[in-house]
Parts: structure tokens; sequence; C-alpha cells
């Protein structure tokens, strides 16, 4: 046989034996696309997610979110070239994954804002994700009056886009005002996430007679615990208050503790304009400055909201203790009046503070940042104080037993510094405040947990249908994955899978100079917490049974719970035999629980997204000012792009610019510093405090850029 035959038979057979080493097939999912065009596809397999990569070459026509069908196409070991460099994981097949068609839109419209370059005008969306400009018609502009201008923010609808080599465009729509002022930043967002803070006619009409009061004739079938001392404890800026605690002395030693809840289901009613519109809505959205309400605001802020001093109707706890051990609990339905409206900042000075003109003088917050105040704390007399003191007190000693046991039983403290954005009265970001989980919050957080574990224990128990929220074991790859990257950062546990060596990492992590990191990596290590019509259980509670009861205000979720609740003591009192209403059964209930984490999941990216946007409006307007203002800031990461700091005030995270990473990087690996870097004869490392300046904002990539202070 002849060399060139002997060469070609071997190639048929090198190419036959590649064939068969390289497998294709097609799968479905969501594509999740990157700021630089990349993408990543997530696939489902039963519970489990599989995720994919993508080059940004091979994302055809989709937009992030779309539902898209893709061909996979595995490569083993032996498929790739013969002197390609190789390490550890060219041991594991790898697939390439490329969009073939568009199966599902996740939106219609987008919005952004119109730009020219002379010969066409264009849309650069809002959403850094989708990194693409549309191309809108001139003629689109003689529509309105007056016609938009460049940096104006618009909403398009979106044409039909099959062509990725042409650029994707669309039909202006709506002119929501000058791109990055505060209202047209606001508008925009209730665009892209589908919120209205408007209500249907049918509702308006519905709640038109809605009282400001309650009646002598709605308190028949509750328990009067209107003389019995009730505080409320809420954030400075609370607009609503759906929870209330009150304390009971009783004789024998023993506390009574009441945890009181809004009873929204007395005023909304299955198989109404406003319930179904509630349903709808699925919960509240917090955006920086206001909210898109769940519940209009005659109900919201009115009849439903706890306010100082005023008859309200609510769902009870009574929750007994002897000492400090639980001996009874009770549901009921109640009617209360708040003693007292306190914030988290007078509530804690009550708590640590004896000197009653200390807390008189607390700042009381302006009015258009704040719901009702109830009576000024500076006119409390010395009486009323040391009363709520010794309540605070009592409060305290059974909340921090409460808490420190369900730590002991597992319950892991996952909490992240949480920042609160305040706005000034034309909307503009005014001041940023980082709020302290203290005390206060601990306390009513404990005794929330507690009414939640308590009503599903009992539903479980008596085997009564309701919605629970459940949150899954997470998956054991994952934290895997979770292990090893913790061994990369100096902190050596075992199997995270055993909860024990899971809160043992915490505490480690807590002690990290790259703490916020490592616990956003624990957090994404875990599945999300849905609502189920299934007693699943809490993984990061450490709890076999909980539900969400405290804020049906804001949560329809925590609204059927309410309903469930009123027929079981309807049903122990002996004024009904019928069975549970259709509403309440478990496949209508399965429906639903689906239908709000939908709508959580929207709202929390909602939150997000306007967090967001008022940090770059903060700093923008930091620019302008002369001198500039020194933040405090910690170096998170040295990288191959840059190094990036995280404000410790804001939780603001940016590039730190005046730096060059290609020299002087180093990599302390012996005290787990992480890489450092040289600069103007100073060392900077991971972990390390400095002050910063900010340098730039770039509204469109959501970025912001810091230099070192001077």
């Amino acid at each position: 046989m002849s060399k060139r035959r002997r060469k070609g038979s071997q190639s048929k057979f090198r190419n036959k034996a590649a064939k068969k080493k390289t497998e294709s097939r097609t799968i479905q999912g969501t594509i999740y696309v990157r700021r630089n065009g990349g993408a990543t596809l997530v696939t489902k397999q039963g519970h489990q997610e599989i995720v994919y990569r993508i080059h940004a070459r091979d994302t055809g026509t989709a937009l992030h979110l779309d539902e898209v069908e893709c061909t996979a196409v595995t490569r083993r070991p032996s498929d790739r070239p013969r002197f390609a460099r190789r390490d550890a994981r060219d041991e594991e097949p790898r697939v390439k994954v490329k969009v073939q068609k568009i199966l599902n839109r996740a939106r219609t419209q987008l919005s952004g804002t119109i730009y020219s370059d002379g010969s066409r005008f264009f849309v650069v969306p809002d959403n850094p994700k989708i990194p693409l400009n549309f191309d809108v018609s001139k003629n689109d502009f003689k529509k309105f009056d007056p016609p938009p201008k460049t940096q104006d923010k618009v909403l398009i609808d979106i044409h039909d886009w099959k062509n990725a080599n042409q650029n994707p465009s669309g039909k202006i729509v709506e002119v929501l005002g000058k791109s990055h002022t505060p209202m047209a930043e606001y508008q925009a967002i209730l665009r892209e996430y589908n919120l209205d803070p408007e209500f249907p006619q049918s509702v308006l009409d519905q709640i038109k007679d809605t009282p400001s009061k309650v009646s002598k004739s709605e308190l028949s079938h509750r328990i009067d615990a209107r003389k019995i001392l009730t505080l409320t404890i809420d954030p400075v800026d609370a607009k609503d208050f759906d929870d209330a605690l009150s304390i009971e002395y009783l004789p024998n030693g023993q506390h009574k503790i009441g945890v009181h809840i809004a009873d929204v289901s007395h005023y909304v009613k299955q198989g109404t304009p406003l319930d179904a519109e509630a349903r709808h809505r699925g919960n509240s959205t917090y955006l920086v400055g206001t909210v898109i309400p769940m519940l209009p605001h005659p109900l919201s802020s009115g009849i439903c909201s706890l306010v100082e001093a005023e008859d309200r109707l609510v769902k009870s706890v009574y929750l007994t203790f002897e000492g400090k051990v639980l001996k009874k609990t009770k549901l009921e339905n109640s009617v209360i009046c708040s003693d007292k409206r306190l914030s988290y900042p007078q509530a804690y000075a009550m708590m640590k503070s004896r000197d009653v003109n200390e807390i008189r003088n607390l700042p009381t917050p302006p009015a258009h940042q704040t719901g009702f105040p109830g009576k000024p704390i500076a006119e409390l007399s010395d009486k009323e104080i040391h009363q709520f003191q010794e309540a605070l007190e009592v409060l305290w000693n059974l909340a921090a037993h409460l808490r420190n046991k369900r730590m002991r039983s597992g319950s892991l403290d996952l909490d992240m510094p949480e920042t609160k954005i305040f706005v000034d009265e034309e909307g503009w970001a005014d001041r940023i405040v980082k709020i302290e989980h203290d005390d206060s919050h601990q306390l009513i957080e404990e005794f929330m947990l507690l009414a939640n574990e308590q009503i599903a224990k009992q539903l479980r128990e008596k085997n009564i249908t309701g919605i629970f929220r459940v949150h899954d074991d997470p998956d054991p790859e994952k934290l895997n994955d979770l292990r090893v990257k913790l061994q990369e950062w100096g902190i050596k546990v075992g199997d995270l899978k055993n909860k024990p060596e899971m809160t043992k990492a915490l505490e480690e992590i807590g002690k990290h100079p790259q703490a916020h990191m490592l616990r956003v990596e624990v957090l994404r290590s875990l599945p999300k917490a849905v609502y189920r019509a299934t007693p699943d259980g809490h993984y990061g509670l450490s709890k076999r049974d909980y539900l969400h009861f405290t804020s049906p205000i804001r949560r329809y979720a925590d609204l059927v719970v309410h309903r469930v609740i009123g027929n079981h003591i309807e049903h122990r009192e002996g004024r009904t035999n019928k069975a549970e209403p259709e509403n309440l059964r478990k496949g209508r209930l399965d429906n639903t629980a689906h239908h709000l984490s939908l709508t959580e999941r929207n709202s929390i990216e909602a939150e997000r997204e306007s967090q967001q946007i008022k940090l770059m409006e903060f700093f923008e307007r930091e620019l302008e000012k002369d001198p500039k203002n020194d933040f405090a800031a910690i170096i998170m990461d040295i990288g191959r792009y840059g190094t990036y700091v995280e404000l410790t005030l804001s939780g603001a995270y940016g590039m730190l610019v005046g730096l060059s990473p290609s020299r002087g990087r180093q990599w302390s690996s012996d005290d787990y510093k992480g890489p450092t870097i040289q600069h103007k004869d100073e060392t900077y490392h991971v972990g390390q405090e400095i002050q910063v300046q900010v340098e730039s904002v770039d509204r469109f990539l959501r970025q912001l850029n810091f230099k070192p202070a001077p």
C-alpha cells in the first residue's frame, strides 16, 4: 500500500474516532447575558440547575433572559489539538454551546437613552446586560409634542430581530423625560419590571367606603387587648406598620407576649377586585424613596396600619413564657391600641441608655421620609419612658435567649450589611446611612420568627393546608465548590453538608478581611427560598416548620396564611362547620405559591436596580463637589484587570484607578492576604482599609471608579 493511501486511511480512522468522541445534542434553557456580550445558559434537570457558558459570538439574536434552544457539542480530551497546552481541567469534557433558536422573548419593550452618531438615531438600553444599540427611526420623533431629544429616556417596542449581523431596532412609544433625572429613572424602572403605582378603577371604587376607624360592631369574637402595653418598632422611614408586640405580666410570674399583625384579611375579601389585584402584585416593592404598594394607601397606611393611639384589628399569636421557656401558644383574633410608635434608633436608645434626656434629644426624621410618627419622643414623661424601658428589657432578654437557642440549633447567620439611601424632596439621592442590625432589630426579628414557626407547626400538626416558606437543602456539588473556594482564602472546613461545618465556616468568614465577598459566595451556593403549599422546612433557619405571617400589608402569602388562621379559629370556636373554602385547598395554593415566588423575585430585582441607580446618582453628584469628600474603603480584589474596592459605608463597589496591576503584583499566600500591589512606595493588599475619592461614574455600565485620596 502506498504511503499516501496509508496516510489517508489513518486520517479517516482518526476522523471516525474523533466523531465518536464528539457528541452533539439540543438543549433548552434561559440565557443570562453579561456586560461583555458573553452569556450563560441555565437549564433544569429535575430540581437541579445545569449551567453552560456561551461565547459572545455564539449568542445569536438572544437577549438577556430569553428562553432559547441551543446546540451543545461535547468534546472529549482526545478531540483537542495534539500540541494544545493542557491542565487539570483537560481531563473533563468541554461543551461548546451555540444559540440556534429563540423560543420565547423575555421582553417586548425596553427603556433607554436616545443618542445619534450623525447618520442615525439609536437607543442605548438602561440594562447593561443588553449590550446592544437599538436603531430607531427619526419619524418616531414626530408623533410626540414636544419631540424627544438626544439624551432623553424613552420606552421602545422591540422589533422582531432575526439577523445577528444587523443591529436590532425598535419603535419609540413613550418619552419618559431627560435621562438620569429622578423621575425618568423611576418611570423606567416601572416599565422594566411591570410595576404600577396606580390601582385599577374597580379597586378604587371598592375602597371608597373604607373606614378610617374601627367600629364597635367589628369587635365581636375578638380578644380586647387595648389596655395591654403595646409597642411598634420599625425603621425610621417606615410608611406603614403591620406588626406590634404586647407584654402582660401574669400573676404567676409568667410573661405573655402578644405578636399582633394587622388583620388585612378582615378588609380584603376573597373574590373581590381588591383581592385579585393584591394577588396579581404579590407583594409591595420598595424602591429608594418610595413604595409600589400591594394594597392601596387607605388600607396599607390607613385602617390596616397599626398606628399609635388608634384601635386596630389584628391576628395575634399569644406566647406564654415561664422564665425563658415557651409554655403555650394560642392564635386569636384581637383588637389592640398601640401605646407608642418607636423607630429602631429610639428603641435601641431606650434599651441601652438610662438617661431620659438623651432619649428625648434623639433627632426626628423629616416628614417626607417617614410615616405616622406619633407623639414626639421629646414629649414623653419620665414614667412613660421607664415603662417602655422595662417592657423592652423583658422582651430583649427573651429575644436574646431565642436567638442563642436558634443559632445553637444550626440557624445560619447570613445577615449582610444593609445600606439605606435617603432622597431629598425632589427625589435626588441625598445621603447614605449604613443600617446596623443591632439589638432592637434582633428583638423584633426573633419574635416574628417564633410566631411564623409556631403557626407553621400548628398547621402541620393539624394537617391544615397553607402557604409555607421553604428553603431547600443546598446542592452537595455547590457546597463542595464553596469548600474549595474557602480553602483558597485560608478557611479550612470539612464537609459542608454537615450543618456544624457550615456554621464553623460562617464564624471563620466573620473574622476574615474578605468577609463580605465570602458571605456572597456562601449565598450563591444556597438555593433561593420560595413559597410552597407543602411544609418542606427551612435550611437557612434550621426549622422544620416555617411560613410568613407577619407582613400581610406587603406580602400576599401572609394574607393567605391569615385566611387559613381565620378559618381555623372559626372551626375551633364552633362558629362554622363548613369545609375549607376552595381558594384554601392545596391545588389552588400550589398555583398561588408559585406565582408569589415569581413576583417576589421581580420585586427584588427592581429594588436592586433602584438601589444601584441611586448609588450612581449619589456619587455623580459627589463629582461636582469641591473639595471632594474622602470615603473609607476596603480593597476587595487585586486582579489581572484592575484593583477593586468596596466603600464601608455605602457598600458601593468599583475599580481603583491609578494603580497598574501589571507591575509589582505579588501573591502573599502565607498569610492569605492575596495579591499585593506597589504604588508610589506603598504596598496595597486585599483587605486593606484606605481612603478614596470618586474619580468617574458611568451611568450606562453602572460602574464607579475611585482613586486613592491625596
